[in-house]
């Protein structure tokens, strides 16, 4: 929290984005939805470009907006940082295809699998452009 006495002082303010909050509908959060997804949802496999297993998706239509959630197994990564890192950057490829208006109107459930460690935001942003052209 910053002060209006430090932005006086001459200290360095920052503003804060309100970027983030825009995009708290398009999370799949509720036990029900979840498993109305896993019930009647299409699996699909996404790939990257050599071939490997990124993600196990399962999707299913939703009205007006896309939701999604993501999971990533302690079989895939064993620590928690690496986890919520495969999370951080998952989030942030969808986020950016959501603002582009690229993202379809499903509730997308993504498991992570054990190739995506080292990929980076731009190249999970290109891999889901590809697999939801098909779609």
């Amino acid at each position: 929290m910053y002060s209006f006495f430090s932005a006086l002082c001459g200290n360095n303010v920052y503003v804060r984005s309100n970027d983030k909050m825009k995009f708290k509908k398009n999370r799949l959060r509720l036990r029900r939805d979840i498993e109305k997804v896993i019930k009647f949802g299409k699996l699909k496999k996404i790939f990257d470009e050599k071939g490997n297993e990124i993600f196990l998706v399962r999707y299913y239509p939703h009205e007006g907006y896309s939701r999604f959630t993501v999971f990533v197994p302690k079989k895939v990564a064993r620590k928690s940082v690496w986890r919520n890192r495969i999370k951080r950057i998952t989030r942030e490829a969808f986020r950016q295809m959501i603002k582009e208006g690229k993202a379809p109107n499903y509730d997308i459930i993504f498991i992570a699998r054990q190739n995506i460690y080292q990929k980076k935001t731009p190249e999970i942003k290109k891999i889901f452009e590809r697999f939801f052209e098909k779609q």
